[in-house]
């Protein structure tokens, strides 16, 4: 993922009925998004991303296990 990139973005992990952590999720559910990456950090916060989503800018970071980044278009 890379500034001009378009992207989806959701939690990388879920509950199952029983409370117990699943990774990754199991089905397709749970995507937000189109995503528009507008800038990116400086280290060491560089896995942080200024993105826009429904005219706000949000903050989307990629950390293993915890969030999932699918790119549409890349740029």
């Amino acid at each position: 993922m890379k500034v001009g990139d378009i992207v989806m973005h959701r939690d990388g992990w879920t509950h199952d009925g029983e409370g117990h952590v699943i990774v990754p999720p199991p089905n397709d559910e749970g995507w937000i998004g189109p995503i528009l990456v507008l800038e990116q950090y400086d280290p060491p916060n560089d896995a942080l991303f200024v993105a826009l989503y429904c005219g706000q800018e949000i903050v989307i970071g990629r950390a293993a296990g915890l969030s999932e980044i699918k790119v549409i278009s890349a740029s």
